[in-house]
């Protein structure tokens, strides 16, 4: 799927950092629990988010909701020059009508067995045997999916 709009896959590169990395990298999360209703896509899951009262994103002093959660395999981004096995990107609407926050989580397969990895694996599953095809829609029955297990709690 394409969008005419988009600047998008690009590489995610250290070297590409361009200037002081200060207020462009202010990034706090508070992500709420959510359910998880993924539809097929065709080139990639979407899983939309339950939101909150409250901005659970504040980004450079604006704040921002979930819009919805997409997991691509590979990944549609390039990190360092190599694709990923897969990668979750976290699309984000600020409540002032700022442009929107991507937040992209590569995915790679190993063999820890983490909450995170079981939960993905879940909702591969679902995907396969409840809404194999594009347009198909399955409520994925997971009772802790929470984006701040995805999202790593480091500095940016």
């Amino acid at each position: 799927m394409s969008c005419p709009n988009s600047n998008a896959p690009i590489d995610i590169n250290i070297n590409n950092i361009n200037g002081k990395c200060d207020l462009k990298c202010n990034y706090n999360f508070k992500y709420s629990p959510s359910s998880c209703v993924a539809t097929n896509r065709e080139d990639y899951i979407s899983i939309a988010y339950d939101n909150p009262s409250v901005p659970p994103v504040i980004y450079t002093d604006i704040t921002y909701f979930v819009d919805e959660v997409r997991i691509y395999s590979p990944s549609l981004h390039s990190y360092n020059g190599n694709k990923t096995d897969g990668e979750m990107i976290i699309v984000h609407n600020s409540t002032s009508g700022s442009k929107p926050l991507l937040v992209c989580v590569p995915i790679v397969i190993n063999s820890n067995n983490t909450s995170t990895s079981v939960m993905l694996d879940e909702i591969v599953t679902a995907m396969s045997s409840k809404a194999p095809t594009s347009g198909n829609t399955t409520n994925v029955n997971l009772t802790d999916f929470n984006l701040n297990a995805f999202v790593p709690r480091k500095s940016f």
